[in-house]
């Protein structure tokens, strides 16, 4: 096994009723490397991140993370819609123990909703604001599922040059994405899973 792979994934398997996804699924992932899960809907793509992270129950296969901590962000928002900007990341704060940046808040254009109920928010800045922990926490794997959907071309360039720091400091990401990723200043890899 090589010593720089935050991830390795051993004949894994997902089955939903009686549909098999994926079997037989072998990768990893090293240090500084970001890998984009490619396929249709319904072949497995967000099934297999949720298994990385162990938010579903693996069956079939092994999952090997060299790191414990691991940054999680699924298609949709995880964000309370009853609570201000602020609440919420106050909350993600501790809950993943990272200082709030007003620097960071600022480039992402939250600081004059911080007062904001999120249930307000326009679907691209509750995506920036479910992406924001990114900018402050200290966690090498990321799981990103969509991570590109609702944002304008200015956050994408934004979260882009986020993801070539991050892999460049040795972290790694494993993201899907329905949209081509700017790879000059990163060392990209893909994985296909195939069509419905």
């Amino acid at each position: 096994m090589n010593s720089d792979a935050l991830l390795t994934v051993n004949k894994l398997g997902c089955t939903r009723g009686e549909r098999v996804l994926f079997s037989g699924l072998s990768f990893s992932v090293q240090s500084g490397e970001l890998l984009q899960v490619l396929g249709s809907n319904g072949s497995g793509k967000t099934s297999l991140l949720r298994m990385i992270a162990g938010l579903l129950e693996i069956t079939e296969g092994i999952i090997f993370r060299s790191e414990n901590d691991l940054f999680y962000l699924g298609h949709r928002p995880t964000i309370k819609e009853t609570l201000t900007v602020a609440e919420n990341l106050s909350f993600t704060a501790v809950l993943m123990n990272f200082k709030i940046s007003s620097e960071f808040i600022a480039l992402l254009g939250l600081t004059s909703l911080m007062d904001t109920p999120a249930v307000y928010l326009s679907a691209g800045q509750k995506r920036r604001l479910a992406l924001a922990p990114l900018w402050m926490i200290d966690t090498k794997l990321w799981i990103l599922d969509e991570p590109f959907t609702a944002l304008d071309r200015a956050t994408v360039c934004l979260l882009e040059q986020l993801f070539s720091q991050h892999t460049n400091q040795g972290g790694s990401i494993i993201l899907t994405s329905h949209q081509a990723i700017d790879a000059r200043h990163l060392n990209l890899h893909t994985l296909s899973m195939g069509q419905d």
